[in-house]
């Protein structure tokens, strides 16, 4: 068994990549930056903060990782053990914060940020794992929040909303996923 597979992965989900290089956390401060159209009122961007702790999260992961790897080396059992299970809830925490992000709209250009690197990952899992139909039809929801929420962003931030053919075209305002959730008081 080689060293870099001594950590189990649950079977229905593709093991997950380390994160592309230059991704951190935003910076600390969970607030739209002034350039937002707020009556200069700075409003907290739930996005931007959910990728302040996803950055945590993921130092946090890679350590446990290491430590996984280093105590399997040395035949630590007990250490690699306990190392394997920190990464298995650190693994379910990271999965819980992409979720919530894809549920919820950017109010930065900083969360929006975030969401493009989520939209990247969903995207990347169509062409590098074999999904099933249902694996597919929810990543492609998944991607549809990231996008609809990154655009939504931009208009509030820019005061554009695009060229109208393309949006009537490419991504209609009643298919908008928001939409659904604010009529349902979610």
């Amino acid at each position: 068994m080689a060293v870099e597979q001594h950590i189990t992965r649950t079977p229905t989900k593709p093991s997950r990549p380390r994160a592309p290089t230059g991704f951190r956390p935003v910076p600390p401060a969970a607030t739209v930056a002034a350039s937002t159209p707020h009556g200069g009122a700075c409003l907290p961007c739930p996005v931007q903060a959910l990728g302040t702790e996803l950055g945590r999260v993921i130092d946090a992961y890679h350590a446990a990782d290491e430590a996984a790897v280093a105590a399997y080396k040395a035949q630590q059992w007990a250490d690699h053990s306990r190392a394997r299970d920190r990464h298995r809830l650190l693994t379910n925490r990271m999965e819980n914060l992409e979720d919530t992000a894809t549920y919820t709209p950017a109010a930065s250009l900083e969360g929006a940020l975030v969401q493009v690197m989520l939209a990247a990952m969903v995207a990347d899992q169509f062409t590098a794992f074999a999904l099933t139909e249902d694996q597919a039809e929810e990543q492609g929801k998944r991607l549809s929040r990231l996008l609809y929420s990154i655009r939504g962003a931009i208009e509030a931030i820019t005061g554009s909303h695009g060229a109208e053919a393309l949006s009537e075209f490419y991504m209609r305002a009643e298919f908008n996923p928001f939409l659904a959730l604010a009529e349902a008081g979610a």
